[in-house]
């Protein structure tokens, strides 16, 4: 005798069969069938027989029943047809009914149904969950994540890799939304719940597809949680930076020290992760906190130094109409500036202290520099004497002006005299330095030497004698510059 379950189970085959021949012709009048079909298979379920396990087989027809029915109501509704009956349940509410009991015959027929069965069974179910995912891409994220989070304890082992890919990638977009909206704390924590949720579905032996996909999300995501954790101690360091600048009466020292440390954490981050663009930026922000509040130049000058080359290493990517590029090149000019400005008061006073004894001599070689060319070296050599004198080989003929000109210039450069620290060297090489300046003027105001009166005529330029000559002077200024190379310029005079 037929069981009453496998009675009322009949007459739910026979709803299908009626709403399977509509699919086509009248997809509206299909919908009453199925639901026909699915109220018969859920009183059969309520009287399986536990002999014959019918659970599997029932839940079978019930979940495919719900199935078939979602799958006409979401066509309905993409075509914008509209649910065909006001009873009728939307196409996504059918469609994880449908997913709830295909898995519930999933589990219940592991142990006692034929292969060819839970094969087949497991094809629809890879349909149906292609489908669930289809339905659930227009909905918004957040409400698709709830959906997909209940559907986690229904869906079968197999297909929760690919679930926990979806609810990790609509996280993931979400987070992406909030860092674009400035929103650096919300991006992080989709961020978090986005790992959370790809290192589950990792835990649960993807397919090798699956697994591609995971990663490259996961790595997705590693790469824009850390933009976002830098763009928010950039924005926070900012804030607290101005407050304690613009808004305080009185320096907040305690709210500069935690933007120095934001800023400084940004810098360490940057550099880990090969993002040039925010260690240039906490750079510039660092040495403004050293160079405005801190009053350290030479800390803060470091800082703009390097966040000026960080944006020279950006290019092609132009940043300097950014403000914090333009405020670190204005901040390291004026450190430029200052640092001069002081190196030549500290110069003058260190100068003043000889300019008693040494402001005569400077105003005798003044006066005495309008005399003829011969005798103002004649002047030089009598009453100046260089302590170093040329040692450039005896020419068989007195030597022109301009060679005698360019050898008492090397004779008296004061980077052949340095000063030991001491008064006297001190005051020897202010005025070895003053006697190059008038030597120096001498040798431009007569077009370098071809217009002084005095020694042999000037010979032709670029002669052999003159080519040797010279070679030999030169020689001569390098052995003796050997030690000195590079250890002071000229001091703004030019030979």
């Amino acid at each position: 005798m037929m069981s009453l379950g496998k009675r009322i189970r009949n007459e739910g085959n026979k709803h299908f069969s009626s709403a399977m021949g509509m699919l086509e012709s009248n997809p509206a009048k299909s919908v009453q069938f199925f639901a026909l079909a699915i109220s018969s298979y859920k009183t059969a379920l309520q009287n399986v027989d536990p002999v014959h396990n019918d659970f599997a087989s029932c839940s079978k027809n019930l979940g495919i029943s719900y199935f078939r029915m979602g799958s006409v109501l979401y066509d309905l509704e993409s075509r914008g047809t509209g649910e065909p009956l006001p009873s009728a349940p939307s196409s996504r509410n059918a469609l994880q009914e449908a997913l709830a009991h295909v898995s519930s015959a999933l589990r219940a027929g592991q142990n006692s149904k034929s292969e060819a069965w839970m094969a087949a069974l497991c094809e629809e179910h890879q349909q149906l969950s292609d489908l669930v995912l289809e339905t659930l891409l227009c909905k918004p994220r957040d409400e698709r994540i709830q959906v997909l989070r209940k559907l986690s304890s229904v869906w079968s082992l197999a297909h929760l890799p690919r679930l926990w890919y979806t609810v990790a990638q609509a996280h993931f977009f979400i987070g992406v939304a909030h860092q674009q909206a400035a929103d650096f704390v919300k991006s992080a924590n989709e961020f978090q719940h986005t790992q959370q949720a790809a290192l589950r579905g990792m835990e649960l032996y993807p397919d090798v597809e699956t697994k591609q996909d995971l990663t490259e999300l996961l790595e997705g995501t590693s790469i824009n949680s850390c933009h976002a954790e830098r763009e928010f101690l950039i924005r926070n360091g900012n804030a607290k930076m101005h407050k304690a600048l613009l808004e305080e009466e009185v320096l907040d020292v305690e709210s500069l020290w935690d933007a120095l440390d934001d800023f400084k954490q940004v810098a360490l981050l940057a550099a880990r992760d090969l993002h040039p663009l925010h260690e240039a930026i906490a750079s510039c922000r660092i040495g403004v906190i050293f160079f405005k509040c801190f009053k350290l130049t030479q800390p803060a000058r470091k800082y703009f130094q390097n966040s000026i080359q960080l944006a020279i290493s950006l290019q092609p990517t132009d940043v300097s109409a950014e403000h914090w590029y333009k405020e670190a090149v204005e901040c390291e000019q004026a450190i430029q500036a200052s640092t001069v400005q002081q190196e030549a008061k500290e110069e003058h006073e260190r100068r003043g202290k000889y300019m008693d004894v040494l402001q005569p001599l400077f105003d005798r070689l003044e006066a005495k520099k309008k005399l003829p060319f011969d005798d103002f070296m004649e002047f030089l050599k009598t009453n100046f004497p260089p302590p170093r004198p040329s040692t450039a080989a005896a020419e068989s003929a007195p030597p022109s002006a301009k060679k005698i000109l360019l050898s008492a210039i090397r004779a008296y450069h004061p980077d052949k005299h340095k000063h030991g620290g001491d008064d006297e060297s001190r005051k020897q090489f202010y005025l070895y330095e003053h006697i190059t300046k008038i030597l120096n003027e001498i040798y431009c105001n007569s077009d370098k030497g071809a217009t002084l009166s005095g020694g042999l005529p000037e010979e032709k330029e670029g002669s052999e004698d003159e080519d040797v000559d010279m070679e030999e002077e030169e020689e001569d200024s390098e052995s003796d510059d050997a030690d000195d190379h590079g250890k002071r310029g000229t001091a703004g005079m030019q030979v």
